[in-house]
């Protein structure tokens, strides 16, 4: 992705990498993201303030938001609490959702990480819908019935290798 602009979401925030020829930038709302980068030799790290969510250990609102505004992005990935075919990303907070919205219309694509135990479940009443074309990035859990209904719709589907332990 050599000066290409790109996005990665994690298990505990959402981080956006920016890719250059010779340096790294990563920007994120997660504490998780910011400790894990810290020491990373090469990357610049930025954080995107706001209101700390102390559950997921995120920032989120209107300072968070208005930090996205000046960055565009290649990719950008999300995870989910849930993800469904015709509602799109659940979360438990409505400012989770706002951000996610707004990061995927600041990219060029959008991947949703989301355990194939993710799939179909409604969780909470907080709704991202993406109003762009995006790919589902799961796992081998993934029932065959929702990878078809995704796929149906017009969604890519990517089934991740297992990780290595």
């Amino acid at each position: 992705m050599i000066g290409g602009k790109g996005g990665i979401g994690g298990g505990c925030g959402e981080h956006r990498i920016r890719q250059g020829p010779g340096r790294r930038h990563v920007a994120t709302t997660g504490l998780t993201a910011l400790h894990a980068l810290a020491d990373a030799e090469g990357v610049h790290v930025e954080c995107l303030g706001g209101t700390l969510r102390p559950l997921s250990q995120g920032f989120v609102g209107p300072l968070t938001e208005a930090a996205l505004e000046h960055m565009s992005f290649d990719r950008v990935f999300l995870g989910a609490d849930g993800v469904t075919v015709d509602r799109g990303i659940c979360e438990a907070d409505l400012r989770q959702t706002r951000l996610k919205e707004l990061m995927s219309r600041r990219a060029d694509r959008v991947y949703v990480l989301a355990h194939g135990a993710k799939l179909g479940r409604k969780p909470f009443h907080a709704w991202a819908t993406l109003q762009v074309e995006w790919t589902l990035v799961t796992d081998t859990s993934a029932p065959d019935a929702q990878i078809r209904a995704f796929e149906a719709r017009g969604v890519r589907v990517e089934i991740a290798p297992p990780a290595r332990t």
